[in-house]
């Protein structure tokens, strides 16, 4: 199965149409309701950005930490959060086998792909799991 028709299926059991990325799904059914101002996503597998462009893009207004183990992810998605002019975004190195993030409340953390290069698996999600960490949603990666 192509890369693309893996896609399509996770979209498709995930919202119903396989064009409907999981996402975007996420951000307009979960994230994106009502004022956003005061709220605040962790995303865990930040990778080059895409996930916090399209937070903003979308109109989340809150606090967005999005979070990566590789330094040239961070950097390269720190770069392209700046030249679109986004403000808002703070990028931070965790290795999420050994780090828990600070008892901050988030009312949403997403995890896209980083469980499969987890090798304390069950650390990462007690961390995820404890009281007062996540408010709202905790969306794993599909």
């Amino acid at each position: 199965m192509s890369a693309l028709s893996y896609l399509k299926l996770i979209n498709e059991r995930y919202t119903g149409d396989p064009d409907k990325h999981w996402f975007s799904y996420s951000i307009e059914k979960y994230i994106c309701t009502g004022d956003t101002s005061q709220k605040s996503v962790l995303i865990l597998g930040s990778n080059e950005g895409w996930m916090e462009i399209a937070l903003r893009q979308a109109g989340f207004a809150g606090r967005i930490v999005a979070s990566d183990i590789a330094d040239k992810a961070l950097e390269r998605a720190s770069k392209r959060v700046r030249e679109l002019g986004l403000q808002g975004v703070e990028h931070q190195r965790a290795d999420l086998n050994v780090d828990r993030f600070p008892a901050v409340t988030f009312d949403f953390v997403v995890v896209e792909g980083v469980l499969h290069h987890i090798e304390n698996i069950a650390f990462c999600i007690e961390g995820l799991n404890r009281p007062g960490f996540a408010g709202n949603c905790i969306q794993l990666e599909p």
